[in-house]
């Protein structure tokens, strides 16, 4: 095996730690001979994270920066990398972007990133919608609170000689413009609104890309399981999100109930309290001090949505679940007769409650699949239904949006995710107040709303922004900057009122209506 090609003995002196081919000699074993790990050495489901972290350190090297294309960001920021981003285009992408900014926040880390990848499973760079799913993966990025926004190759030419000066070249560069222009003219103020955190439990081996064995380990009991496909129950959330491959389909999806967060379970309880319900769906290892930080959660007023597996002391992926033997959090959580429940049981604790299932299968079971789904949809319903008066985009075909508050107002961003059809525009439907009002969410845009008390106010232009509302006796005053001719369009939330204004010069502009 010493001369194997980019993976001998002899390569691996000459590389450094870190980088896409990273120092890795190959593992010689009494079972075999294997590149970058050994596809029989992990024992259970904690010894596979262990071995994965122990993976990533290993090779990080010097690099503090590390990219990725599954929801697995708690294992490399536990691996010692410092910042982390998305690589888009290759899967679902509010899902993965999701994943990142809840990891993120759980780790303490402000700032996370997204590259947005030119091939692969977003070719052939020459189809004419490729520019438009280019800027869409830009504009989600955007939208979810990515702080640094990169595109592979810089646009110069990918892998297939395509480069900027091609046809379709250059109608990428007019998506990459198209999303510079918008941030250079615009702030993205105060914070994404997000109140509802998916778990992902201790030891979950989950991914999006591909349904392969759990930890890429050979043998019958590491096979893609129920734990593994009840993620897919996120399409509650994200119904057009592919989680299974890397393709085209499946990468945009719209967003019924705005956005939501996915939050490794070892987040402090000051991450957690920021969410008015955590959700279980995969893998969860039981650890005592965890249920403690959920049980405080709980009487605070959070709701906790759950199984039976989602208390699991088992280690091994192909054995049913078991209750840990100190389980006294658990008494202390869901009553001392726990292990007796039957059936769906609401169970309450000080301020808020638990939505309990005690059957023994995960979410994704034919037993429990349907009515679960259902309470992750009227958790969410429930949720929205208190934003409506603030500001609020009702269920939207082809409308993914996202809600940022500020103490100045609120801001909605709109995207149109239909790439496929010949239709320029999609229909959202804005609810203020006892109001509803149709806006109009064009291609290559992000169709911004600020908010405040009961007016909303749009720009036609994509380089125009509102800078502030305000109102005086009953009087609305919004200050608004653009760089050209441009229409402002304010919703009344109070009388229904629609009004539209020309402005036929740019600059700073005090309009009353």
């Amino acid at each position: 095996m010493p001369y194997n090609g980019l993976h001998s003995d002899i390569a691996a002196r000459t590389r450094p730690y870190g980088g896409i081919f990273a120092k890795h000699r190959p593992i010689y074993t009494d079972h075999g001979i294997f590149i970058h790990y050994d596809p029989f050495g992990v024992k259970d489901m904690a010894d596979g994270a262990n071995k994965f972290i122990a993976n990533l350190s290993y090779s990080r090297g010097e690099s503090t920066r590390h990219t990725g294309v599954t929801p697995i960001f708690r294992y490399l920021y536990q691996a010692g990398y410092e910042w982390l981003g998305a690589e888009q285009i290759y899967g679902p992408e509010d899902i993965i972007m999701s994943a990142l900014r809840g990891t993120s926040r759980a780790y303490g880390k402000k700032d996370f990133g997204s590259l947005h990848a030119m091939q692969w499973g977003s070719q052939p760079f020459t189809d004419p919608k490729h520019s438009l799913r280019f800027f869409l993966s830009l504009a989600v990025a955007y939208i979810h609170g990515s702080s640094h926004i990169n595109t592979e190759e810089g646009l110069w030419t990918d892998e297939y000689s395509n480069d900027r000066y091609t046809k379709a070249g250059k109608e990428h560069l007019y998506a990459q413009h198209r999303m510079l222009d918008y941030i250079e003219t615009h702030s993205r103020i105060g914070e994404l609104k997000t109140e509802i955190a998916v778990m992902i439990g201790r030891n979950d081996a989950w991914k999006t890309f591909g349904r392969t064995s759990l930890w890429s380990q050979k043998g019958d009991k590491w096979a893609f399981n129920k734990a593994m496909e009840s993620f897919d129950l996120l399409k509650a959330f994200y119904p057009e999100n592919n989680l299974d491959y890397c393709s085209t389909d499946g990468l945009f999806t719209t967003t019924p109930y705005g956005l939501v967060d996915i939050l490794p379970i070892e987040a402090s309880s000051e991450v957690m309290n920021r969410y008015k319900t955590l959700i279980f769906l995969g893998w969860n290892t039981f650890d005592n001090a965890d249920f403690i930080r959920i049980k405080k959660f709980v009487e605070q007023g959070g709701t906790l949505l759950l199984g039976a597996v989602h208390l699991n002391s088992e280690l091994q992926p192909h054995i049913p679940a078991k209750f840990p033997e100190y389980d006294l959090v658990i008494q202390t959580l869901l009553g001392n007769d726990y292990k007796s429940y039957k059936t769906k049981t609401i169970i309450p604790l000080g301020k808020g409650s638990i939505i309990y299932y005690p059957e023994n299968v995960y979410p994704a079971d034919d037993l429990i699949k349907e009515r679960y789904v259902e309470d992750m949809k009227n958790i969410a319903s429930n949720i929205t239904s208190k934003e409506l008066e603030k500001g609020w985009i009702k269920p939207s075909q082809n409308i993914d949006f996202a809600v940022w508050d500020s103490d100045k107002f609120r801001t909605l961003y709109l995207l149109n995710v239909d790439w496929k059809s010949a239709h320029p525009s999609q229909q959202a439907k804005l609810v203020l107040k006892n109001h509803e009002f149709n806006i109009d969410v064009e291609r290559y845009a992000i169709t911004t709303l600020r908010c405040h008390a009961h007016i909303a106010a749009m720009m036609d232009g994509n380089t125009s922004d509102i800078l502030s509302i305000s109102q005086e006796n009953e009087q609305c005053i919004i200050i608004c900057q653009t760089t050209g001719e441009d229409t402002i369009c304010v919703f009344n939330g109070l009388t229904g009122k629609q009004e539209s204004r020309k402005i036929n010069s740019p600059g700073i502009h005090l309009i009353e209506f």
